[in-house]
C-alpha cells in the first residue's frame, strides 16, 4: 500500500505515514483494505504519467506507482573534499548555497583581516587570526560531510 498524500509506500504494522506522518484509516472493504488519508494537501501538481494531482512533496505517485521525482544521493566524500579546497563548496555542492557562500565570504574575510595583522602589529596576532581561519575551514569540512551524509539518510529511510 501506498500513502495518498505523500505516495510512499507504507509499513503494514503503521497507524500513520512513516514519511510525512498523516493518519491512517484502514476500512475493510470485501475482504480488502482500502487506505484513507487525511486531507491536508498544501500545494499540488500533476503526474507526467497518469495526469493525476498529488502532493508537490511525492516522491511516487500514489495512483500508478510511477517516480515522480528524482533524488540524487549526495556523496559526503566529495562535499568534504571540496570544502578542504574551498571553505563552503561543499555546502553549495549539498545544495546549502546560502551557508556555503557565506561560510566562503567570511574565511575570505578573515584570511584578509590575518594578513593585515600580521602586517600591522606582527605574528603574533596574524597567527591568533590564522588559527580562527582554520577552525573555521576544518568546521566547514566536518559541516559539509555530515550535511551530505544527513541528507541522504533523510531520502532514503
Amino acid at each position: 500500500m501506498y500513502c495518498k498524500k505523500c505516495g510512499k509506500e507504507l509499513r503494514d504494522d503503521g497507524q500513520f505515514c512513516w514519511n510525512c506522518g498523516n493518519k491512517i484509516e484502514i476500512k475493510e472493504e470485501k475482504n480488502e483494505p482500502v487506505v484513507e488519508v487525511e486531507k491536508n494537501v498544501p500545494e499540488e501538481i500533476r503526474c507526467w504519467n497518469c495526469k493525476e494531482e498529488i502532493d508537490k512533496r511525492c516522491d511516487v505517485c500514489p495512483k500508478c506507482h510511477m517516480r515522480v521525482r528524482i533524488i540524487v544521493p549526495k556523496n559526503p566524500g566529495i562535499a568534504a573534499v571540496l570544502s578542504f579546497f574551498v571553505p563552503g563548496l561543499g555546502h553549495i555542492y549539498n545544495g546549502k548555497i546560502a551557508i556555503g557562500v557565506t561560510t566562503t565570504i567570511i574565511v575570505i574575510f578573515l584570511v584578509g583581516i590575518t594578513a593585515l595583522l600580521a602586517r600591522s602589529y606582527g605574528v603574533k596576532y596574524g597567527i591568533i587570526a590564522l588559527a580562527i581561519v582554520v577552525i573555521l575551514w576544518i568546521y566547514s569540512v566536518h559541516s559539509s560531510y555530515d550535511v551530505a551524509e544527513n541528507m541522504n539518510d533523510k531520502q532514503y529511510k
